[in-house]
């Protein structure tokens, strides 16, 4: 039986709307163009450290400052977080028992830019073997998950190996999320015993909650 003209219009929506859905938000080649006009200056008063957990007197925390010293981040030999080229730079260190956040803000003097952080990171993580071993020379797990913010993103952790037979602990969950030209490292290192989707969903959300912040850095807001 052929399908009415109603029906068919119906079909293509859904399956237009599903794909839409499971894609990253990307901007057009005009949306990026008008983004490019967007300032890369980060307010001295951003908020980059909103939603971090406060250890009390257990911790210490530093910044946010453009001061603040970031992040080199190499999951499987190559470094994949050392952006060049950025314009301005802000960052966050939070420390607790155990366990550290960092988060690092770049901008960039286009979009398309701060798409090439993301894409060459992504890239660089496709290409690691499961297994790995950290800047220390301990065998560790790298992995990346599917989870997003609905921007462009990527997620990944580098945790211990078979910690239940060696009982070694420790490794980090991080993500990186682009919205128009600027790009934000959010990091968390703790004692974590192997992947973790919760921990990585955790990450996620965090980064979902900071994401509307960097709408600044976009030509119509998000």
């Amino acid at each position: 039986m052929t399908a009415q003209p109603t029906t068919r219009l119906i079909a293509a929506a859904f399956l237009t709307a599903a794909a839409l859905s499971a894609t990253p938000l990307q901007p057009s080649p005009a949306a990026a163009s008008s983004a490019d006009d967007v300032s890369p200056r980060i307010p001295r008063s951003f908020a980059l450290d909103a939603g971090l957990v406060d250890y009390g007197s257990d911790g210490s925390r530093k910044g946010p400052s453009k001061r603040i010293r970031g992040l080199e981040l190499d999951p499987c030999g190559p470094t994949s977080w050392k952006p060049r080229k950025w314009r301005q730079r802000m960052a966050v260190r939070n420390n607790g028992p155990e366990t550290q956040q960092v988060r690092e803000l770049l901008t960039f003097g286009t979009a398309t830019r701060a798409a090439t952080v993301v894409a060459a990171i992504r890239a660089d993580l496709g290409s690691c073997p499961d297994d790995t071993v950290d800047p220390v020379g301990y065998p560790s797990r790298v992995k990346v998950y599917r989870q997003t913010t609905g921007y462009d993103d990527v997620l990944w952790s580098v945790t211990a190996r078979r910690a239940a037979a060696t009982g070694r602990l420790g490794g980090y969950f991080a993500q990186v999320v682009r919205v128009g030209k600027a790009v934000v490292l959010n990091y968390d290192y703790g004692e974590y015993g192997g992947p973790s989707r919760a921990a990585a969903s955790a990450l996620n959300t965090d980064s979902q909650e900071l994401a509307p912040a960097l709408c600044r850095w976009t030509a119509a807001g998000c």
